[in-house]
């Protein structure tokens, strides 16, 4: 399924309005907070990450806020329909309510702030999930047989790990060395925004590349 969103913002760099919260975008007239973006990167222990690493995940993080906001904007039906207990199952789905404060509480986020962020993340979720179940009933069987016979296509996976420091990517490689699964490894040391679900990237099939890359597709798995 293709979305083909046209995204009208206020305005990109934040800016202080004569409200009391600073609001760093502004998506069909749902404001984005920057305490939000501030929230996520203290999840990833900002205060560890060189500045010129931490400028661009600045500007990443908003994205995410943004494309979201779209989505919450976009379906308000299907937001209504989602209820509590859903959006709790899958906002606690990895780990419990009382881990989630715990490790807030060492980080210095309030839980108010950061399950109001989570639960915009669920709900999001929660709504692309329904809208892909709507498509995939609805689906014509020619486009199933299209959608097979891409599978089907040769394709690469990227799994990269992004760390702030030469004696971080040592550890992460010593690791990887004898043995530790790579998704793992990357889960514990990357800073970039994939590294929460392994460092994957792609896929990628033939003429998807950039200039230079191609030489992967003669390269041996691992």
């Amino acid at each position: 399924m293709k979305f083909r969103y046209l995204k009208i913002i206020g305005v990109i760099l934040f800016f202080f309005s004569c409200q009391r919260e600073p609001v760093v975008a502004v998506v069909n007239e749902q404001p984005i907070y920057l305490k939000e973006v501030i929230l996520k990167l203290k999840e990833l222990r900002a205060g560890t990450i060189a500045p010129g690493v931490m400028k661009g995940l600045f500007y990443e993080t908003i994205e995410e806020l943004i494309d979201r906001e779209v989505v919450l904007t976009s379906f308000p039906d299907i937001a209504k329909s989602i209820s509590s207990e859903e959006l709790e199952r899958e906002i606690f789905k990895n780990y419990s309510r009382d881990t989630a404060k715990k490790f807030l509480e060492e980080q210095g986020i309030s839980y108010d702030e950061w399950f109001y962020t989570h639960r915009r993340d669920a709900l999001a979720f929660l709504i692309l999930e329904r809208l892909f179940e709507k498509e995939g009933k609805g689906e014509p069987v020619q486009d199933v047989k299209r959608q097979e016979d891409e599978e089907l296509s040769p394709y690469i996976e990227f799994l990269q790990i992004v760390t702030n420091t030469k004696e971080d990517i040592e550890k992460a490689q010593e690791l990887i060395k004898k043995g530790a699964p790579f998704e793992e490894v990357v889960k514990e040391f990357s800073i970039s925004p994939e590294g929460k679900n392994g460092g994957r990237l792609g896929p990628f099939f033939p003429g998807e590349l950039p200039p230079g890359f191609d030489v992967c597709w003669t390269l041996k798995e691992g």
